[in-house]
């Protein structure tokens, strides 16, 4: 099921720009949290500095940094960014934990926890479950 997961996300990804923040590997991802420190350390920011700023922040969690969407008054909530190659672990942990869960439930649970998982990336993880597959076709 990964397997055909992570051929049909490469193939998604394929189609979409390279800069897009919902489907980032690990590399960029590391890439972003070093540019958000060095960020954070500048003295004299511009407006490409601030709009990073803006968009992401990083947590410390056990000695490992992880990108979230910053935080404020509104927006309390801790939401994760997730990148490409932990993407199937999230899907599939979700999926499972609310009994093969549909689009609807996935994306309003994944909602609350993280801020980069589109609706069409829920489609394709469902797409890829045999059990849902064979439910849909009773």
């Amino acid at each position: 099921m990964k397997a055909d997961f992570t051929e049909k996300l490469n193939k998604l990804v394929s189609r979409k720009k390279s800069n897009s923040f919902y489907f980032m590997n690990t590399s960029r991802y590391q890439d972003l949290i070093n540019e958000v420190k060095e960020t954070k350390n500048k003295w004299n920011k511009n407006f490409e500095d601030y709009k990073i700023l803006a968009n992401y922040d990083i947590l410390n969690i056990c000695d490992r940094e992880r990108l979230i969407k910053p935080r404020d008054e509104v927006n309390t909530n801790i939401k994760f960014y997730v990148y490409m190659e932990e993407l199937f672990g999230v899907l599939h942990t979700i999926h499972l934990l609310f009994k093969h869960a549909n689009l609807d439930v996935m994306d309003s649970e994944l909602k609350t926890k993280y801020c980069n998982v589109s609706k069409e990336v829920i489609k394709l993880y469902l797409s890829c479950c045999k059990i849902c597959k064979e439910k849909n076709f009773k």
